[in-house]
């Protein structure tokens, strides 16, 4: 199985967005706050030619502590019948890649509590409680220094 990772534009990432972090909801929900902006940029992991996960990275403040060179982690998705095959791996990988060339020195995010030992394999770092987030649920904050 070869992962063909490439960067695509906000609104493709929807078709990964909607059935995984949307479902049920109207498909105007999976626009994000920033998604448009120049700084952000977003990546599609594809089996052949079939966009199965999706990732993005925004250039947002961080929000517990005061971290320079930062940016959160969004949207991270993978249709359900493509996970635990390497997929959300390749893409958190390609992401920190390019963030480590963009001299971005340490990512964060809120990650629903089911995902939470996924990222922590990965090196990510849990701090605080869980908090919820309406209508979507329970996450966890996570962050990761990058060398």
């Amino acid at each position: 199985m070869k992962i063909r990772i490439a960067i695509i534009t906000a609104l493709e990432t929807h078709k990964v967005r909607h059935p995984v972090l949307r479902k049920g909801r109207p498909l105007a929900s999976c626009a994000m706050d920033g998604d448009n902006k120049k700084s952000t940029v977003h990546w599609g992991a594809y089996l052949e030619h079939t966009l199965v996960g999706v990732v993005s990275l925004f250039s947002t403040p961080e929000h517990l502590d005061t971290q320079p060179n930062c940016k959160q982690i969004r949207g991270m998705a993978v249709l359900k019948n493509y996970r635990n095959k390497g997929i959300g791996k390749a893409l958190i990988l390609c992401l920190e890649n390019h963030a480590q060339k963009t001299t971005t020195a340490y990512l964060w995010m809120n990650a629903r509590k089911r995902s939470i030992a996924f990222y922590e394999d990965l090196g990510y770092c849990k701090k605080g409680s869980f908090f919820e987030i309406e209508p979507i649920g329970t996450h966890g904050y996570l962050y990761k220094f990058l060398n």
